[in-house]
């Protein structure tokens, strides 16, 4: 059984990524200097049902976490990394992605004759402001259910109109300022926060929270593009967000009911049988091993599929620009078995208004092989470019804190 850990120069992490096709949780050492290192990864997937539930999704995403809990403490405390070594973890990040949050950016504009001091105390007050704001207007709403805010990130800043490295302790009389703020349910939340303790006795004020999103525009943006404005259009189980980032800001994220199950939904509808086969079939017919006499009934069920995937891209990139003023590059995370897919819906010529967009389109897929050069895996088990996002997200917070 792992420990509470203070501080250490090398530390272990808990990452985890709840998704709504898989949940994934992962041990990673941290170390100043070195790649992060995977030595135990642990993965639970979701049902694909006929028919998708949120209860039924809740209910299940709360088992699975349960279940990928206990098998990364029990097998990843038997990892050879930690002979001779106390087995402590030092925190624990949980990365969401839709449906399990709602999130928003807010920017901000301040002028003043004098001159004026950035400072942590005057960040600080301007995250207060904008946060009782977000809740009057939830509680405006009146959904009825109690909510947290897990996130209120400054993502971008300017003084006099510059963007710098850092503003902090410089003086100004002007200040640019993009918050993103995102809110889960707080009984979602609590439940979480009671699983992680059962199996790693971690404290709340040890627990960091972040959105998906907001991990890969991050990680993203500092890694692989020198783009300010680009899209990230992350396919998951059930939905697939889009996020627009303009300027170096996240402006919206726009979340499509639709995602690598509806593949499966609609391909186990074509051929009558049920999801597991239709999975089987998907990866026959990706690898090019499906026999002959399926191939017909699967491109009908292909073509079916990317007419209504491509209905709701166009609403949802509409719904981002009524103009489709886009930026040209997307940036797209997706399991492995379905990405080519996309890249293909994506580039298929269409006579609606996504037709210029489409033309100028250049995707960037990032995979393994693209971020392969960034971590170490010592785990002995295949990743995902997800829980991968996530470490070096992790990565990133230490080596701004240290």
């Amino acid at each position: 059984m792992f420990s509470f850990l203070s501080s250490n120069k090398e530390e272990v992490a808990i990452l985890i990524d709840i998704g709504n096709g898989t949940t994934t949780g992962a041990l990673v050492v941290f170390e100043k200097d070195q790649k992060p290192r995977f030595i135990y990864i642990a993965k639970k997937f979701f049902a694909t049902t006929e028919k998708l539930d949120a209860v039924k999704l809740e209910m299940e995403m709360n088992s699975l976490l349960e279940e990928m809990l206990s098998d990364l403490i029990k097998r990843g405390s038997e990892h050879k990394y930690w002979k001779s070594k106390d087995k402590e973890i030092s925190r624990i990040l949980i990365s969401f992605s839709s449906p399990w949050f709602l999130s928003k950016t807010k920017n901000i504009h301040l002028d003043s004759e004098k001159e004026f001091v950035i400072t942590d105390g005057f960040l600080d007050s301007i995250v207060q402001k904008e946060e009782f704001i977000l809740k009057n207007e939830l509680k405006n709403e009146d959904s009825g259910e109690p909510f947290e805010i897990i996130e209120k990130s400054i993502v971008h800043s300017k003084i006099n109109g510059y963007t710098l490295d850092s503003t902090l302790n410089k003086s100004t009389k002007s200040f640019d300022a993009s918050l993103y703020m995102s809110v889960v349910s707080s009984v979602f939340i609590n439940k979480i926060y009671n699983t992680l303790y059962k199996y790693t006795h971690i404290p709340q004020d040890r627990i960091l929270i972040n959105t998906f999103p907001l991990i890969s525009f991050s990680v993203i943006r500092d890694l692989f593009t020198k783009e300010s404005s680009f899209i990230l259009l992350d396919v998951t189980g059930e939905v697939t967000d889009i996020t627009l980032v303009k300027g170096d800001i996240i402006t919206e994220t726009v979340t499509i009911p639709s995602g690598r199950n509806f593949v499966i939904r609609q391909i186990a509808k074509t051929f009558n049988v049920s999801t597991e086969i239709a999975g089987s079939t998907l990866r026959l017919y990706l690898s090019k091993k499906l026999e002959d006499t399926m191939m017909s009934k699967m491109l009908d069920a292909i073509v079916s599929i990317e007419k209504e995937w491509s209905i709701y891209l166009e609403n949802a990139l509409t719904e981002l620009s009524p103009e489709m003023n886009l930026p040209n590059s997307i940036y797209l995370t997706a399991d492995t078995d379905v990405a080519d897919l996309y890249i293909d819906f994506l580039n298929m010529p269409k006579n609606d208004t996504t037709n210029v967009f489409r033309k100028n389109v250049k995707i960037n897929h990032i995979n393994l092989e693209k971020t392969a050069t960034f971590y170490q895996n010592d785990s002995g088990f295949l990743l995902d470019e997800f829980i991968v996002l996530i470490a070096l997200f992790y990565n990133k917070i230490l080596k701004a804190n240290k």
